[in-house]
């Protein structure tokens, strides 16, 4: 009768401050456990072939909708234009890639301009759906106080088109800034490395709930 061989297992020296910690009782919270454990995964992930963020959503987006962040952050790294049809979740799909850049830590500052009726339209399906709670809006109190300045002051905004178009406003949002929602038929557009909005440069058009075609 054959036998294995008996595996050659060796034991790596752990450092002493490991045990130290364990005897004195000092463990870390449940949160900061479960935020490293988050942390060390998206580590293990390269590309945008998984989004790490779909653990973090307070629902289940469509398989198509999914995909289509998939496509606008891997294929056209974020400089895009969801245009599918009515009602099949272009805001979601637009809140995905937001979410994703936000939990990979790509963007630290992100605007969505939007007509001013869908402003807090906007505001609450990110807080209820993406966990974005954030966000300021052009119509708060602390906004309209900060002036002019309040386009650099607040990482996370959504604007009115309408109050961006005023005179006072109209060179503002050129002044920092590296992600941008236009929301005009749900237009996205990001800038990685400049200090100005750029105009979108690709278009997607998803049709029929994910037939890609690039225009």
């Amino acid at each position: 009768m054959n036998t294995m061989p008996a595996p050659d297992v060796r034991l790596t020296p752990i450092d002493e401050t490991v045990f130290k910690a364990i005897n004195a009782g000092k463990f870390a919270s449940r949160e900061l456990y479960h935020l490293r454990l988050w942390a060390e995964s998206a580590q293990l992930v390269s590309g945008f072939d998984e989004l790490i963020c779909l653990d973090q959503l307070n629902f289940a987006p469509f398989d198509y909708q999914t995909r289509a962040a998939q496509i606008m952050l891997r294929r056209f790294r974020g400089r895009g234009m969801f245009c599918d049809e009515v009602g099949l979740g272009k805001t979601i799909e637009a809140g995905l890639v937001i979410k994703e850049y936000l939990a990979r830590n790509i963007v630290q500052r992100l605007m969505v301009m939007t007509p001013a009726a869908l402003v807090e339209q906007w505001r609450e399906e990110l807080a209820v759906k993406f966990g974005l709670t954030g966000f300021v809006t052009t119509a708060d109190a602390e906004f309209r106080a900060a002036g002019a300045e309040a386009w650099g002051r607040f990482p996370l905004l959504i604007a009115s088109l309408a109050t961006a178009r005023r005179a006072e406003h109209r060179a503002c949002p050129s002044t920092g800034g590296t992600g941008a929602v236009h929301h005009r038929q749900q237009k996205f557009q990001r800038d990685d490395c400049r200090s100005s909005w750029h105009p979108v440069y690709k278009i997607v058009s998803y049709r029929g709930g994910g037939d890609v075609i690039n225009q």
